[in-house]
């Protein structure tokens, strides 16, 4: 999924993590320079939810750093 927001251009995928036993959308926009940081994150975060999204459901962690965490609580053996 693409879109356009102003002035940013936006990417999503989804993407299923198994380990978490769930879906994340993942979206992504990139900056020129180190100013654009804040127009980025109000780009993304304004990203259209879709299908299956509960609107209280974004979070800021990364799906990697959640399976970190995941893991330190439940060691395999």
């Amino acid at each position: 999924m693409r879109w356009r927001g102003v002035p940013l251009t936006c990417e999503a995928t989804r993407v299923r993590v198994a380990e978490l036993d769930g879906m994340f959308l993942e979206v992504e926009t990139a900056v020129a320079d180190e100013r654009e940081p804040p127009a980025a994150l109000a780009a993304v975060r304004a990203a259209p939810a879709g299908p299956g999204v509960p609107e209280a459901d974004p979070a800021a962690e990364l799906y990697a750093e959640a399976v970190a965490a995941n893991r330190e609580r439940s060691p395999r053996r």
